[in-house]
């Protein structure tokens, strides 16, 4: 806003410095100031550092800019609402002339955030004569970050397996969790690309260990992390995080796009495919994790279960290791 373009786009200059520059730095560079504020919130049932910026109000008219006492109705909002693990930025605009509301907007990295904005539709938001806006900033972190896991297949391209859950685990990533990620990153990759062609994909994973009996199949609507591999995979396969080397570095690892890609040169349409359980490879210290978080979830969960006699013993990791 300004009475001529230099001093419009000094206005927004000063608005990006006051509401979201300082919380990139302090929360992706760990440069800390006075001008963010740190806090620990829990959303979607995960511990949370939340780095928050700087309300910014804009005012025109002879409208003065009131104080946000929205903001714990945001917070009780938010930490009611489930949450992939990671990162995530989020920001809340408001805008209202002479009381009448103009825009509520709520966006999750970029995406709008329906869930959110009904729930903070009752929100104690400005109501006065003449224009008035609130914008907030901020930026979520807690448990694995799937992006950064994504990076890891990339660069460099071609890594160890091992190595790369090595890494996770000096990291701070639990057994179990470094155990799924490297076999779920490159297979929702895959998952995603097979499914853009028409193939009937697993809706399942079998975990077995790396040696000796026993298994645990879990749905992949209920994986966290599952979800947040296909979110990355989409974010991908759409050109918007990845170039096709890249994207190729991560997918091509994929048992699902191997066994498509074998099937195309055997002349099986797409469409005629269906896949099982995604098969998923558990280090000793990843199925005893599991049994443990299974013994909790039951009897919801179906129990450790023993192999028929007959049944081949699993590969070892890494069973889908085709490239």
């Amino acid at each position: 806003m300004g009475a001529s373009p230099i001093e419009a786009r000094q206005s927004a200059y000063q608005s990006f410095a006051s509401g979201s520059l300082h919380v990139l730095l302090g929360a992706l560079l760990n440069a800390p100031c006075e001008h963010m504020t740190v806090e620990e919130w829990t959303v979607g049932g995960i511990p949370r550092r939340v780095f928050l910026g700087q309300v910014v109000a804009r005012t025109m008219g002879e409208a003065e800019a009131p104080q946000p006492e929205w903001f714990d109705s945001l917070k009780s909002a938010v930490a009611s609402l489930p949450l992939m693990p990671g990162t995530h930025w989020l920001r809340i605009y408001f805008a209202q002339r002479d009381a009448e509301v103009m825009k509520l907007e709520c966006l999750l990295d970029n995406e709008e955030w329906p869930e959110l904005q009904r729930a903070l539709s009752e929100a104690p938001w400005p109501r006065t004569q003449g224009f008035v806006s609130h914008r907030l900033f901020l930026l979520l972190r807690g448990g694995v970050d799937v992006s950064q896991v994504v990076a890891k297949f990339v660069e460099p391209p071609n890594r160890d397996f091992d190595e790369i859950c090595d890494e996770l685990r000096a990291e701070g990533v639990s057994a179990l969790e470094s155990d799924k990620l490297v076999s779920y990153v490159p297979e929702a990759f895959g998952f995603v690309m097979a499914s853009d062609l028409g193939a009937k994909l697993p809706s399942s994973a079998e975990f077995v260990p790396w040696e000796g009996p026993g298994f645990h199949e879990a749905l992949l609507a209920q994986e966290p992390l599952w979800q947040e591999s296909v979110r990355q995979a989409r974010l991908a396969t759409s050109g918007k995080t990845l170039t096709g080397d890249q994207l190729m570095s991560v997918a091509g690892r994929s048992a699902i796009l191997n066994a498509l890609n074998s099937s195309l040169h055997a002349g099986v349409e797409p469409k005629d495919l269906k896949f099982t359980s995604l098969r998923v490879v558990l280090s000793p210290e990843g199925m005893k994790a599991m049994e443990q978080e299974a013994a909790a979830r039951a009897p919801a969960t179906p129990p450790i279960q023993t192999p028929e006699e007959g049944t081949p013993a699993p590969p070892k990791r890494p069973w889908w290791k085709f490239w």
